[in-house]
């Protein structure tokens, strides 16, 4: 089975679920597969934008530990959008950690590189592009402007070449115009879930979708 079979197979496969807990666990799937079967001097890491109360990050670090990788999650953790609360607080996402942490009973932690920064500042943006090798994932989950994710677009398949690029809530506008810019043939599209509050659209690197998957 090809990378790409696979990753329709997780798909749509045995977690449906619609909101967070799903789309962690289709991810750490996906991650997992990746970095199985991708060379690890060419791909490293797993990049989150979007942190959050840490619910996606929660599910992919045991994973990247697992395969001696590096979870990258980038987020400034405003406590207010457009003048809200918001409830994503850096306390909240830390908790989360060491809940996952104490969960896995092992050192999981030391993997997990946090940059508290938007992913538009100079600082987010070398956390996209400015490591050693590319990306196996790439989740961007974060700010949805149209602005914001364009150059989390840009940067993940234009810089970075990341092997997997997941946007979430790709119904919404800001995410749906900026997706619109990663063409064939150089990344294939795979539909994910889709419900009447989340949907995953995956582009997967043509270099690396025709290749064998690991375990499937």
């Amino acid at each position: 089975m090809t990378i790409q079979q696979a990753i329709i197979k997780i798909i749509l496969g045995d977690s449906q679920d619609l909101g967070p807990l799903g789309r962690g666990i289709r991810l750490a799937k996906i991650a997992d597969m990746l970095m199985k079967s991708l060379p690890h001097k060419n791909y490293h890491r797993v990049i989150e934008v979007g942190g959050g109360v840490g619910q996606t990050a929660a599910r992919l670090l045991p994973v990247c530990y697992d395969n001696t990788q590096t979870l990258t999650v980038i987020d400034p953790w405003e406590e207010t959008w457009n003048g809200e609360k918001n409830g994503y607080t850096y306390e909240a996402f830390t908790a989360a950690m060491l809940e996952a942490e104490s969960r896995a009973g092992l050192p999981i932690r030391s993997v997990l590189d946090v940059v508290r920064h938007t992913s538009t500042s100079q600082e987010g943006r070398a956390a996209l592009i400015n490591k050693v090798g590319r990306p196996a994932l790439t989740f961007l989950d974060g700010d949805q402007s149209y602005r914001s994710v364009f150059v989390e677009v840009n940067m993940a398949t234009r810089v970075a070449l990341s092997a997997v690029v997941c946007i979430d809530d790709i119904q919404r506008d800001g995410p749906s115009r900026a997706a619109m810019w990663i063409r064939p043939p150089m990344y294939h599209c795979v539909n994910g879930v889709d419900g009447s509050d989340v949907m995953e659209r995956y582009f997967i690197y043509s270099d690396i979708a025709g290749r064998d998957a690991c375990g499937y």
